[in-house]
C-alpha cells in the first residue's frame, strides 16, 4: 500500500512522456514527474524510494527530494503565507501545508516557525 507523507520504494511500471509510472504490489499508479529525474537514470523495473505526497489536484504524486518532515512527525515549520482561512506553512516541497484558522491555538506569524505535528486529514492531504 502506498503511503501518502511517507517514503516508499516502489516498482518503476512504465514511462509516458509525462514521467515514470510507479506502483507497489496494490497496482495503485503514483507519477514521478520528469522533472523530477533529470540526474537520475531510472528503467522499468527498477525500485526506487520516493516520497508520496498529493498535488495541488490531489492527485499522489512522487518526488526524490526530501521534505522537512513526513507523517507522524514534529518539526519546526516557517509560516510562508496567511489568508482568513488559515495558513501555509513551508514543509520542503512544491507545495505547502495548509493550517486551517480552527486548528490554530492562536495567529501565525508570516516569516515565523512554529512547532507541528504533520499528519494526514480525513481527506489524506498532508495536515
Amino acid at each position: 500500500m502506498i503511503k501518502i507523507g511517507q517514503y516508499n520504494v516502489l516498482e518503476v511500471k512504465r514511462e509516458k512522456e509525462c514521467g515514470f509510472y510507479l506502483g507497489d504490489e496494490d497496482k495503485i499508479d503514483v507519477l514521478l514527474p520528469k522533472s523530477a529525474t533529470e540526474d537520475k537514470n531510472i528503467q522499468i523495473g527498477d525500485k526506487v524510494e520516493v516520497f508520496v505526497y498529493r498535488d495541488s489536484k490531489d492527485r499522489p504524486i512522487a518526488t526524490f527530494k526530501k521534505p522537512l518532515v513526513t507523517v507522524g512527525d514534529v518539526a519546526y515549520l516557517k509560516v510562508v503565507f496567511q489568508t482568513e482561512f488559515g495558513a501555509f506553512v513551508d514543509f520542503g516541497l512544491d507545495r505547502d501545508i495548509f493550517v486551517p484558522i480552527k486548528e490554530q491555538i492562536f495567529k501565525l506569524q508570516v516569516g515565523s516557525k512554529y512547532l507541528f505535528f504533520v499528519y494526514l486529514d480525513k481527506t489524506g492531504r498532508l495536515a
